[in-house]
Order: structure tokens, then C-alpha cells, then sequence
């Protein structure tokens, strides 16, 4: 069986799930990879046994709108991976350019993952929905991290038999670090990748201590996030816990903040976009990951901190509960508590032995339960039900 991977993002954790799955389906059969020249850790699959051709897409709104209405870039894709002669189409992850290829290259089947079934208020809008949708509409079956998700599915017009739940699994250590490529790399970059930008270094406030433990709230910085929530747990235990730090560390607006902020001490505020490469040491010295979302889908940090092996602290929403036993191997609390949030942060503190077992089952759980491997297995089982029946478009 031949498997085209077609990832077209940048950034984030669609890089690191391609690579995983890249790897874990390539044991058993055939794979391919599309990437784009754009990608952030692109360096990191130089390393795997099979081939990777890279596209150019686009940088801005502007130009991504000229490659949908004028669509010669995503027509010359389509005939590179036509050209491989695959079996199935996988995209790990959803693209504006995801529809357009999957009716470029029909009538080959595709299985498309569907990270977020129930769009977060405030951040997917209709043309994101709209393109989604079509590439929903002309898939053969639909992947979700997350078994409470599937009503969402069915409700966009997707058929309960062409969904499969499987489980996010861990982003290891070395899946976020990028490494220089030795002599004999089989991944052909363009000029402009080769240059591999070094971390910047954001120096911590004047007032943070050099002592303390450390909680951490990493990602995308919106409404949904609940940051508000954790800031204010945070501020009520500064009097009984005044070594506390905390670590903010990603892109959006901290506007509806910024009086938070500006009353806490010992806060460090990364407000950016992290590269793959500053992820590992932004989670080696943190002691406890905080997830206070008041609306989730499922949660790659809660992978990465997985991968750590990091006590976790998240909320009871979405499939959070899916990825985290509450008391074996993290903690869960109410959605906007702000009382259960710092009773769970004091637990954790008093009792290190209870966070450090939190942390190891966690990462048990993960590996054991949530391999890639696994989600290969599952993967494949789809791939030939659909190459064995004639209900797929």
C-alpha cells in the first residue's frame, strides 16, 4: 500500500504528528511526504527511510488567496504526488489547499484528520469552516483525537461509518528539536531554509526569583485559553507561595491581561511564536503545566508535557478528560474555577511525590496507550477498508 502524507502548514504541532505518523506508517508499508519549503521543523525529517519532495505555498493572506484563484502551484503538486501513484491521500492536518488537491487527484482516496470537530469560539471563521467542509465533503474518511467530537462530525454532513477516533499521541523530545543535516540527507531544501535561525533570548523580569518552582501555560494566547482563570489562581496564592513563578510563553494579545500582569510579580511573559527548538527547554524547567481551558478539542502541549513527563493540571472540556485520568495521571478541575485551579496547584505543590507520579503515568499512558504506532495500526485498518469497497467518491 502506497501512502501520500500531504502536510502544507509552517508551524505549530502539525509538523512534529506528520513526522510521527510518517514514521510509524512507514514500518509496514509505502509513504511518501509533501511538505512545505515553509516548514519550521522541516530539517528534523532529513532523517526519515523515505522520500520528501517540498512545494512552495504561499506567506501572507494576499498570496494565499492568489494560489486559490489561480491555482497553478496546488495543480503542480497534485501532479507530483499523481505521478508517486498512491493508494491513499493522508493530511494530517487541515490546509486552504486541502480541497482543491483532494479534487486535483481524485478519484485516489483520502483521509483527512479533523483536529478541531467543534470550532473554538472567537478563532475558526466561515472561510476556514467553508474550506474545511469541502475537504470534509470529499474525503472517504474523517480522523478526530477525541471520542466526545463525533456528534460535532456527523452534524457537518460527515457519515458516523467515516469516522475513527484516535488517540493524540506524544510529541517526543526529539520531535521538537531541529538538528543541522548530516551529508547524506535525502530532503532537498530550498536556499532560503538552509538557514537556521538561532532562538532569541527574551530575559525573565527584574522581579522574577531564581528559586521557586515553576508552572507553565504554553500555546496560543486566546479567550478560550482561560489564562484569566490561571492568572487570578495565581495571584491568590503569592501571599502563601511567594517563590511561585510562572511561565507564559506564546502568540496573542495580552490586552485583556495587562492589569492582571501588572499586579503579579514573578511572571515571565514570552509573547511570541516559539520555534520548534526553544519548546524542549521552555518544558525541561518548568515543574507543572496548567491547561485551564474553558474550551478544548484535545491538547497537543498536553502531549509535549507527556512527552516530559510533567504533572499536568487541565480542566474538565472538551476531550481533555479523554487524554487525563483525573488522580492517575493528572489532575482535572472545573472549567473558570478559580478556586479549584489553586487547590490543584497547591496539591501538587505540597505533595512533590504525588506530581512526580502524576508526571511518570502520564507519560506511561501516553506511550503505552497512545503510541504512534497504535494510531498507525488504526490509520491502516481505515486505509484498506477503504481500498476494499467501492464507498469512497
Amino acid at each position: 500500500m502506497k501512502i501520500a502524507i500531504i502536510y502544507l502548514g509552517r508551524r505549530g504541532s502539525g509538523g512534529p504528528i506528520s513526522l510521527s505518523l510518517g514514521r510509524a506508517l512507514a514500518a509496514p508499508d509505502e509513504v511518501s511526504a509533501y511538505l512545505s519549503a515553509g516548514l519550521e521543523s522541516l530539517l528534523a525529517w532529513s532523517t526519515v527511510p523515505f522520500p520528501v519532495q517540498t512545494v512552495i505555498t504561499y506567506t501572507g493572506l494576499l498570496e494565499a488567496a492568489w494560489t486559490l484563484a489561480f491555482p497553478s502551484r496546488i495543480r503542480a503538486l497534485a501532479a507530483q504526488v499523481r505521478a508517486w501513484q498512491p493508494d491513499i491521500l493522508l493530511f494530517p492536518m487541515f490546509h486552504p489547499w486541502n480541497a482543491a488537491l483532494q479534487k486535483e487527484l481524485a478519484p485516489i482516496p483520502s483521509i483527512v484528520f479533523v483536529h478541531d470537530p467543534r470550532p473554538h469560539p472567537g478563532l475558526t471563521g466561515w472561510l476556514h469552516a467553508r474550506f474545511e467542509n469541502a475537504s470534509l465533503k470529499a474525503a472517504a474518511h474523517c480522523i478526530i483525537l477525541s471520542q466526545i467530537f463525533q456528534p460535532d462530525l456527523v452534524r457537518r454532513g460527515v457519515p458516523p461509518e467515516h469516522i475513527t477516533v484516535v488517540p493524540h499521541g506524544v510529541l517526543p523530545k526529539a520531535s521538537l528539536q531541529v538538528e543541522l543535516p548530516k551529508a547524506s540527507l535525502q530532503v532537498e531544501l530550498p536556499k532560503a531554509s538552509l538557514q537556521v535561525e538561532q532562538p532569541q533570548s527574551h530575559p525573565p523580569r527584574p522581579d522574577r526569583q531564581q528559586s521557586g518552582p515553576t508552572l507553565l501555560f504554553s500555546g496560543r494566547i486566546t479567550t478560550y485559553k482561560g489564562l484569566d482563570v490561571l492568572l487570578a489562581a495565581f495571584e491568590s496564592l503569592r501571599d502563601r507561595r511567594p517563590g511561585l513563578r510562572l511561565c507564559i510563553a506564546g502568540e496573542g494579545s495580552l490586552a485583556p491581561y495587562r492589569r492582571q500582569l501588572d499586579r503579579l510579580k514573578n511572571v515571565e511573559v514570552t509573547n511570541r511564536w516559539l520555534e520548534d527548538s526553544e519548546i524542549p527547554p521552555l518544558f525541561s524547567r518548568a515543574d507543572i503545566v496548567v491547561l485551564p481551558y474553558t474550551s478544548a478539542s484535545q491538547s497537543g502541549v498536553l502531549a509535549v508535557a507527556a512527552g516530559f513527563g510533567l504533572p499536568v493540571i487541565a480542566t474538565r472540556t472538551g476531550g481533555l478528560s479523554e487524554q487525563i485520568q483525573s488522580g492517575e495521571t493528572g489532575l482535572l478541575v472545573s472549567p473558570g474555577s478559580v478556586e479549584e485551579l489553586a487547590a490543584a496547584i497547591e496539591r501538587l505543590l505540597d505533595d512533590p511525590a504525588l506530581a512526580s507520579r502524576l508526571g511518570a503515568a502520564l507519560q506511561q499512558d501516553f506511550e503505552q496507550n497512545r503510541s504512534w504506532e497504535q494510531t498507525a495500526g488504526l490509520i491502516l485498518k481505515v486505509c484498506k477498508q477503504i481500498l476494499t469497497t467501492n464507498g469512497h467518491k
